[in-house]
């Protein structure tokens, strides 16, 4: 849970967004959905840089 937290910090997102991939009480709409899936894709691009960073 630990990690979650950090990523979540580093990222600045919430969990629900980093877990659950939407914001909180927030059902995504067609627009959003698209936009999650991108900002998921840019999380994800993120995260296997840092790992390559390290």
């Amino acid at each position: 849970m630990d990690l979650f937290i950090q990523l979540a910090n580093l990222f600045d997102v919430s969990l629900d967004y980093l877990i659950l991939g939407r914001y909180c009480d927030a059902l995504p709409k067609a627009a959003d959905t698209a936009q999650l899936k991108s900002d998921i894709g840019e999380l994800i691009d993120r995260l296997i840089r840092f790992r390559e960073s390290i």
